[in-house]
């Protein structure tokens, strides 16, 4: 499988001081909640990020998002961020598979919260999400909750990431993964199979 990844990376961060630039100042990393909805032949991802900034200067710059990419995970077509200040942006996913870049800007000692919202098409029944790009900001997440939501009459085949409970709710089966430091080695891969009604 030819997967293409690009990982989250700090592009460029400027610490503004009143009119000088210092570089170097980074935000941490420090939560993410993931949802994952199966419906059909799809899957809706969405994602909240939280950044800190633990200096006195403002910060902004840019964060790569990544997407896998391979014949049975087609690239979502648009995604909509919501940049934490009742903002919304709707941009569209590069043709050739490169990662989007969201702008993100955060107060000195502040905490900003970035949500991201997509449709992947699921043809085979998989799901791939890059977890591992977490390593490349140096430190695990101080937590992450991950939860999948797969139609109750499915059936979940396999998982990368063990979940710590399972409950039916409606007409979804929920799975749930609660994570502290997390440092992930690997990326999110999930598969279902539709079982008869």
């Amino acid at each position: 499988m030819d997967t293409r990844e690009v990982f989250i990376l700090t592009v460029a961060w400027i610490s503004a001081v009143g009119t000088t630039a210092v570089v170097g100042q980074v935000p941490r990393f420090e939560r993410e909640n993931l949802r994952f909805t199966v419906v059909n032949d799809s899957c809706l991802v969405e994602g909240e990020y939280v950044f800190r900034n633990s200096g006195a200067d403002s910060l902004f710059g840019s964060v790569v998002y990544p997407f896998p990419s391979a014949p049975d995970l087609p690239l979502p077509a648009t995604v909509d961020v919501s940049r934490g200040d009742g903002t919304f942006l709707s941009l569209r996913v590069p043709a050739d598979g490169q990662a989007l870049s969201l702008p993100v800007s955060i107060a000195p000692w502040g905490v900003k919260r970035y949500g991201v919202r997509y449709r992947q098409g699921t043809p085979a029944k998989r799901m791939e999400y890059i977890l591992t790009s977490t390593q490349t900001w140096g430190t695990p997440l101080a937590e992450a909750d991950v939860v999948v939501m797969i139609p109750a009459h499915a059936r979940l085949l396999s998982t990368t990431l063990p979940f710590d409970s399972c409950a039916v709710v409606d007409t979804m089966t929920r799975f749930y993964a609660h994570r502290v430091n997390f440092y992930p080695g690997s990326n999110l891969v999930f598969t279902w199979r539709e079982m008869s009604r």
